[in-house]
C-alpha cells in the first residue's frame, strides 16, 4: 500500500514509506473493499399518505404506522410520498405516479405543488406560477383556465421528485 491510497500526496511517499504497516490488516482490507464498491446514497423510507388526506400530513405522520416507500435519498424528515389519483396533470404525471412532497419547502415559480384549494374543497397537483403580483395554479393543459391562488388556499408541499412505474 502506498501513501496516495490514503489521500497522502505521492511526493510524501518517500518520507512515509509504505503506510500499510501502520494500519491494522482488517482496517486495510475494509478500506480496500470500500474503494471497489460504487457508493450510492442510501434510500429513505418515506410514509405513503393517500392523496385525498395529504392536507392532514402532520396529523397522520405524528403516529404513522402505515406503508412506507423506500425512495428519495435526499428527502427531509418531514417529507412524505403520495400517489397521483387523477388525470388532470397527465401526461406529465400519469395515474399511479409516486410524488415525493416536501411540506417545509417554499414553492418556486413554475414548480409543482400539492395545494388545498378552498373554493373547490379539493387537493390538487398544480404548477405554481407567479406573474406580476398574481399567483396562479396551472394544469398541463393549455386550454384549461388557471385557478387563482387565494389567501384561503394552502400549499401542502412542493413536489421534489416523481417516480413513474414504481413498484410499491
Amino acid at each position: 500500500m502506498k501513501a496516495e491510497f490514503y489521500g497522502i500526496p505521492k511526493h510524501t511517499d518517500h518520507q512515509c514509506g509504505d503506510l500499510s504497516a501502520m494500519i491494522p490488516t482488517h482496517e486495510r482490507e475494509a478500506l480496500y473493499n470500500l474503494c471497489k464498491i460504487p457508493m450510492q446514497p442510501a434510500q429513505k423510507e418515506l410514509p405513503l399518505i393517500p392523496f385525498a388526506q395529504a392536507h392532514r400530513h402532520k396529523e397522520l405522520l405524528a403516529n404513522f404506522s402505515g406503508k412506507r416507500v423506500n425512495i428519495a435519498p435526499n428527502a427531509s424528515a418531514a417529507a412524505f410520498v403520495t400517489e397521483v389519483v387523477t388525470t388532470d396533470m397527465a401526461p406529465r404525471f400519469p395515474l399511479t405516479t409516486l410524488l415525493v412532497v416536501e411540506p417545509n419547502m417554499k414553492p418556486r415559480n413554475r414548480g409543482f405543488v400539492l395545494v388545498y384549494v378552498h373554493e373547490l374543497k379539493k387537493i390538487l397537483l398544480r404548477k405554481y406560477v407567479v406573474e406580476d403580483d398574481d399567483v396562479e395554479l396551472q394544469t398541463n393543459d393549455d386550454r384549461a383556465d388557471p385557478l387563482p391562488f387565494t389567501y384561503q388556499d394552502k400549499i401542502i408541499g412542493v413536489v421534489t421528485e416523481a417516480k413513474f412505474e414504481f413498484k410499491i
